[in-house]
């Protein structure tokens, strides 16, 4: 009896059936494409919020410091003065100054104080307080209040007199001689002679990258003297 061979013929194929299989047409993949690329988006609009939140808490943090150390100084400066001493001015051809009843954007504002250059009160003199000079505020131009202290070597006229004094002084400087708010855009006044109060007004504005933020400070200061 014969066994039947099984021996593998290497003649033999095997035969696939490709006829099933295929790739994506260019409608396909356009529509893919886009439904990708608004996936992306949607991502990337949730996601950069919680990336920049740094960065804005740090040019907000930046605003508020420096507007706070500048408010402090020019409400100190208003406290210790009266409402008449108080003016803003412009220095365009000439110096002028005047009391705005409504909050007025100022380049200068000018302060009359009775205190000397070192910082101490002057008591004594033929008025009460004793008036030496004017502290004036200037933003002549950039981002930066500077702080002057403008001494008189005779006494003016007229309140109105040395501060327009003053401020011509003051204006033929390329800057003050200290910087009083470093990140501002601008600062207003409003005087009101009738109850002694000023109103001050400061914008701030500081950045982080490319996070910018500006924030706008309003208070209410009584001149005292």
């Amino acid at each position: 009896m014969q066994l039947a061979s099984s021996r593998w013929n290497p003649t033999s194929q095997v035969s696939c059936d490709m006829s099933n299989q295929r790739g994506f047409s260019l409608a396909e993949m356009i529509v893919s494409t886009i439904i990708l690329g608004l996936m992306l988006v949607a991502i990337a609009s949730l996601a950069l919020p919680t990336m920049t939140a740094p960065l804005r808490g740090s040019a907000k943090a930046e605003t508020v410091f420096s507007a706070a150390y500048g408010l402090d100084i020019i409400e100190r400066d208003i406290r210790g003065t009266d409402v008449s001493g108080v003016f803003a001015c412009t220095a365009n051809v000439t110096v002028t100054c005047s009391q705005p009843t409504a909050l007025t954007t100022t380049p200068y504002l000018a302060v009359l104080t009775a205190y000397n250059a070192a910082g101490v009160f002057q008591p004594s003199c033929s008025t009460t307080p004793c008036w030496v000079a004017y502290v004036v505020y200037s933003q002549p131009s950039g981002n930066i209040i500077y702080r002057t202290y403008q001494a008189w070597q005779t006494p003016p006229a007229t309140p109105l007199a040395g501060a327009v004094a003053a401020v011509t002084a003051v204006s033929l400087l390329p800057n003050g001689t200290a910087p009083a708010l470093p990140d501002a855009q601008s600062m207003a006044i409003a005087v009101n002679n009738a109850n002694g109060q000023v109103s001050l007004q400061v914008i701030s504005a500081a950045g982080a990258g490319p996070t910018q933020n500006s924030s706008t400070y309003t208070t209410t200061v009584l001149a005292r003297n």
